[in-house]
């Protein structure tokens, strides 16, 4: 046989150059494919930690929308309870506090609730002192203009009853 493979041109070493050609060949497309293999895994774990970043910047976000939902909430509240204390102040009855007649046989204290029997009610009203503190300057201010008034009108009357005489 070796003597018909010989005679065809073909020797064992030139099957073997062939054949190392061929093998460098294919481990040259199996360390291309390596590296875009590693290439790959390196994209994943890159998008694996931008995603866990994401979903605990979600989870942080989450919690603070629900912080603020509460706080909302809150701040509605505290609104009713403000507008229901200054309608009580004015002197409107607030229904709200106040069962129905049938339900109860002693008089009721209106209040606003537990909220506003605290420090809080100090506060509104200091701040509502404060204002009538300000209506009360403007009173003075007002008399003292219908003085002013008073003493030209008096002024007047007088220079009539000598511009007569």
């Amino acid at each position: 046989m070796s003597e018909s493979l010989t005679r065809e041109g073909i020797t064992p070493g030139k099957i073997i150059y062939d054949l190392n050609n061929q093998l460098e060949a294919k481990n040259a497309v199996c360390d291309k494919l390596n590296r875009y293999l590693n290439q790959a895994h390196e994209i994943m774990l890159d998008r694996e930690h931008q995603i866990s970043e994401l979903q605990s910047r979600i989870e942080a976000l989450k919690s603070e929308n629900a912080i603020l939902k509460e706080q909302v909430a809150q701040g509605e509240k505290k609104s009713w309870q403000l507008q229901e204390l200054c309608e009580m102040l004015q002197g409107k009855r607030s229904e709200k506090f106040i069962p129905k007649r049938e339900k109860v046989d002693t008089a009721i204290q209106q209040t606003l609730g537990h909220d506003f029997d605290l420090t809080e009610l100090e506060e509104i009203i200091k701040v509502a002192s404060t204002k009538s503190g300000v209506q009360q300057v403007d009173d003075q201010i007002r008399k003292e203009t219908a003085k002013r008034k008073n003493i030209s009108l008096i002024k007047v009357e007088e220079y009539n009853h000598l511009a007569y005489k």
